[in-house]
């Protein structure tokens, strides 16, 4: 059976004497640990971000471990935009304010809320300097639960202002792949849900979306991989039908799947060579590079009444 043993962050889950490099490193990071008797995860409190998955049926590292040689990040979450916004600046109402790649939830410092041996809910809330930034008033918790199968992420936004807010939303998980240390990425595949007939979005170079589409799948559900697929970056769908995707090779008996929920759009991205692909569920996406109107005109935008809630959300699986 295949599987991945990783020296996670730097240090090895040993214990030396009276020193835990374990609990050493989740002190300093204010990391949470899930766990029950198929899996472990662990989750940072900045950015409410999933930094470990690890399958110990299998004895399979699935989530990617944030080595900045490639990709200092695990699986951040997108708010209150997806990608970027037309030279950093959006406007509402006729008035301009800037946000970086993404949005800021991912560099924020999340507060626990909700906290069990399986299952974990973080926060944030509008501030001050939020305000400055993104004028809606909100609240965004992200609640991260353990089960048989693997573990299940929720996101769920609410307006606590008094006016219609709007945002996107979107996941960036990383998995390991290839799973197997004795394989190569060129062994794996993606395998959709349901045969597919979509192009799809191109990125200009300025990071934003262009005008232009590409044919991408005829009838088909697969999608072999290989470092060429993202030599223009990522793989961008707005129109799929299918709702997951397994990551799985016919050379190992283990494969990982990701499912989605109210997230009709995707991404598919990885660094060159690499060694893990994102997928990216999605409800929004970087600005067209053409577009010229204001932020409620984005394509995806949400809109979203006074004390109203917006619910997404993904899952992770291993098979076996």
């Amino acid at each position: 059976m295949g599987g991945k043993s990783i020296n996670f962050l730097g240090f090895s889950r040993l214990s030396f004497g009276f020193f835990d490099w374990t609990s050493t490193r989740q002190e300093m990071e204010n990391i949470i640990v899930l766990e029950d008797k198929f899996f472990i995860a662990e989750i940072k409190t900045k950015g409410a971000e999933l930094c470990r998955l690890f399958c110990k049926k299998t004895k399979t590292e699935i989530l990617w471990n944030g080595d900045a040689t490639y990709w200092g990040r695990h699986a951040p979450v997108l708010f209150p935009i997806v990608g970027k916004v037309k030279n950093n600046q959006y406007q509402i109402n006729e008035k301009s304010y800037e946000l970086s790649q993404h949005g800021f939830a991912r560099d924020a410092e999340f507060l626990v809320i909700n906290q069990s041996k399986t299952s974990c809910s973080l926060q944030i809330t509008s501030t001050k300097n939020t305000l400055k930034k993104y004028p809606f008033e909100f609240s965004f918790t992200t609640t991260f639960t353990l089960n048989s199968t693997g573990l299940t992420t929720n996101y769920d936004v609410i307006n606590t202002g008094t006016s219609p807010s709007l945002f996107s939303l979107g996941a960036h998980p990383a998995f390991n792949c290839p799973l197997n240390d004795d394989l190569k990425l060129t062994d794996y595949e993606l395998k959709l849900e349901k045969k597919e007939t979509v192009s799809i979005l191109l990125l200009a170079k300025s990071g934003l979306i262009s005008d232009e589409r590409s044919p991408f799948l005829t009838n088909e559900n697969s999608i072999p991989l290989n470092d060429k697929l993202f030599i223009n970056d990522a793989l961008i769908f707005d129109d799929l039908k299918s709702q997951s995707l397994t990551i799985q090779s016919q050379k190992d008996d283990v494969a990982v799947k990701v499912s989605w929920y109210n997230f009709p759009h995707l991404g598919i991205w990885k660094p060159l060579k690499a060694p893990f692909i994102c997928i990216e569920p999605w409800h929004g996406m970087a600005d067209f590079d053409s577009q010229n109107g204001g932020f409620q005109s984005k394509f995806g935008i949400i809109e979203l009444d006074p004390t109203k809630k917006f619910s997404a959300g993904y899952s992770v699986e291993t098979l076996v």
